[in-house]
């Protein structure tokens, strides 16, 4: 049955079922409920084949052993904020994201997920992706042995016992890539520390509630430098440590006026 057979049976149930409902006043509620669950199962279908079509496409199309150009997006500076998980699609599409979502194709098994660490070594996992990498021949076996299957509820995702083999094989080498020696601090916990206050944390840095934006945005410069030498990125840069100090000033004028206000 062609994908355009499959809808003209669904619209043909669709309208039989809106007949049938109008001429019996609602009275066949059950038999009506039947047809649309028809209808919504071959629209399914169709939906199914639709997805076969564009994995058989992708898995024709994408023949390279080399992964490795997913990353073209990251450098190595970029560790903190770059890829936090690699996918590989139902399609046979692998990809890198920045963002830890957990969707239905997840849920079901349809898109494989493997975490990443948040400071993993890029050019470690850029070597391992490339085509001479150990990562490639165990991406391909994966694929070749993912499939997507109806399980009475819904399509979930199914592997042969070599792609789930694979897929261990494949986490367990993410997972024991080298990190960088560079560390990831939060901006405001590097120049807070454990028990800093608003106005310490200016003292120390040389500002105060008068300081002006360019003066403060060089001093944030001067705290990323500092902290680069110490092997340490700070999310986010001068612009998040900048907000550090700006938030500080804030505080203390508060604090300040709060003070002004019991005084009077």
């Amino acid at each position: 049955m062609t994908k355009s057979e499959i809808h003209q049976r669904t619209r043909r149930l669709e309208v039989c079922a809106e007949v049938m409902q109008r001429e019996n006043g609602g009275k066949l509620t059950s038999v009506v409920e039947i047809m649309r669950k028809g209808a919504e199962a071959l629209d399914q279908l169709a939906g199914r084949l639709a997805i076969l079509e564009s994995r058989s496409s992708g898995k024709n199309e994408r023949r390279s052993s080399d992964y490795s150009s997913i990353l073209d997006d990251y450098e190595q500076g970029d560790f903190c904020e770059g890829p936090s998980d690699l996918h590989i699609a139902e399609d046979g599409e692998v990809t890198v994201t920045d963002r830890r979502e957990m969707t239905g194709t997840v849920w079901q098994g349809r898109t494989l997920v493997c975490r990443l660490a948040a400071n993993v070594d890029l050019d470690a996992l850029r070597n391992s992706l490339g085509e001479e990498g150990r990562c490639a021949p165990l991406i391909g076996r994966v694929i070749a042995g993912h499939s997507v299957e109806w399980n009475g509820r819904q399509y979930i995702g199914v592997l042969t016992d070599d792609a789930s083999g694979a897929w261990q094989d494949l986490v367990d080498l993410l997972h024991g890539l080298p990190q960088s020696e560079i560390t990831v601090w939060d901006a405001a916990a590097w120049l807070y520390g454990e028990r800093s206050t608003p106005s310490l944390v200016l003292r120390n840095n040389g500002l105060w509630v008068d300081a002006t934006p360019e003066r403060i945005a060089a001093v944030a410069r001067e705290v990323v430098e500092e902290a680069v030498q110490q092997k340490v990125h700070l999310v986010g840069g001068v612009e998040a440590a900048s907000t550090v100090f700006e938030n500080a000033i804030e505080s203390v004028n508060e604090e300040t006026a709060a003070e002004a206000a019991y005084e009077a």
